[in-house]
Parts: C-alpha cells; sequence; structure tokens
C-alpha cells in the first residue's frame, strides 16, 4: 500500500507534457468553466461564486487490482496532498452501471484555510480507474448545484483509450528512477514528501472575488 501510495503522489506532483491527454469524457454542466492543470482537469461553477463548489478529475492509472484498493491509494494520497484532515467520514457506497465500477465515499475535513466538505468518487471503466473529488466549503452548496452535477455525472465516463492513456502515466512513473540519476526531482515516499506537496498543489478552492490563477492554493 505505501508502494502504491507513492505511485498516485507521483501521478498528482508531475508537471509536464505526461498527462496532457484526458481519459474522461464529459458534458460540462452549463455556466460552468474548465481549466486543466497539469493533468488534472479542473471545473467550476464561473458564474455563481455565492455556491462555490470545484470539481477535479485526477489522472487515470491503470486498473490493477479491485476498485476498492485504488480508491483507497488514490483517497489517502489526495488527503495528504492536500493536507485533508478527516473529521467525519461516511462509508463507501460502491455500485455498477454500463459496464462500470463506481465508488463513493464523503466527508468533512479540515484544512488550514477551515472545514472543507469533500466527496471523493471513483470509477473503472475500459480497464483504467479514474479518480475525482468535489470540494466546498459549505454542503449546501452542494444541493445548490445538484443540476450541474447530475449533468456532469450522466454523462462522465472513461474514454475507449483510457488503459493506454493509464498505461503511459504507469510508464512515465516508472521512468522516475532514470530521472534521479540525473539529478532530477526525486519521488519519496508520502510520509517524507509534505512539503514537496505543499508547494505543488494543484487548484482547488480559489477565492471567490479573484479570476483562478495557474495554480491557486487552497484557500
Amino acid at each position: 500500500m505505501r508502494l502504491l501510495n507513492a505511485f498516485f503522489l507521483f501521478i498528482l506532483l508531475s508537471i509536464g507534457n505526461a498527462f496532457a491527454q484526458s481519459a474522461y469524457e464529459f458534458t460540462v454542466p452549463p455556466g460552468w468553466q474548465q481549466t486543466n492543470a497539469d493533468g488534472i482537469v479542473v471545473l467550476k461553477a464561473s458564474d455563481n461564486t455565492q455556491h462555490s463548489l470545484v470539481v477535479m478529475l485526477f489522472p487515470v492509472v491503470p486498473m490493477n487490482g479491485n476498485i476498492d484498493t485504488l480508491f483507497d491509494a488514490y483517497r489517502a494520497s489526495v488527503e495528504q496532498n492536500f493536507q485533508f484532515q478527516p473529521a467525519k467520514v461516511t462509508e463507501k457506497v460502491r455500485g455498477q452501471a454500463n459496464g462500470a465500477e463506481n465508488v463513493m465515499l464523503a466527508g468533512i475535513y479540515s484544512t488550514s484555510n477551515g472545514p472543507r466538505t469533500v466527496v471523493f468518487f471513483g470509477r473503472a471503466e475500459n480497464g483504467a480507474f479514474g479518480m475525482g473529488m468535489f470540494v466546498t466549503t459549505n454542503v449546501d452548496n452542494i444541493a445548490a448545484n445538484v443540476q450541474q452535477l447530475s449533468v456532469l455525472f450522466n454523462t462522465l465516463h472513461l474514454s475507449s483509450n483510457a488503459a493506454q492513456i493509464a498505461a503511459a502515466n504507469a510508464g512515465a512513473q516508472q521512468s522516475e528512477p532514470s530521472q534521479q540519476a540525473n539529478g532530477t526531482q526525486q519521488v519519496q515516499p508520502p510520509s517524507q514528501t509534505n512539503q514537496q506537496q505543499t508547494q505543488s498543489s494543484p487548484p482547488l478552492m480559489p477565492e471567490n472575488s479573484q479570476e483562478p490563477a495557474s495554480k491557486p492554493t487552497l484557500e
């Protein structure tokens, strides 16, 4: 599990062209804005600052093992990367639809900027596993955006070439030891990468009054 967590941390922290192609196909909800940061798809209501909610879709990985193991490991890495401290977490909910397996878990998390409601969701389809989450400052914002979220999740799936994209992601991770030998960034186990993650976090909750920067921090 420790090595699996380290792999997911590499996926989250890698920068460059390795994860430029997304394996997700979906309909952007009306009025929402889509951006991409280092292979992470970020969706946010562009004209609704009162009910701010951010959805993030992380790079896919190969479907090796069962969905519960992949979901738990990926979620643990995301929690560490964003320094989420769970205050209250629900049980996982599982389901199947149209040949895909789905799992979801919600929780209240403590962060350096106050409590956040976070819903993690994972999908196994076409030989790949995709992980995402949506985050808000207030659980009521989920209800306020329920129609937009329905548009997103009713159309979200992994593309037919998701397995190839996942394999490319894994190949990028496997090439990291040779990069280490050349003196480039070293990927360490999760327990040793806390400072590194804080500096490299992708966008999550920008200030409502500002346009998102390319890599805003958790606000």
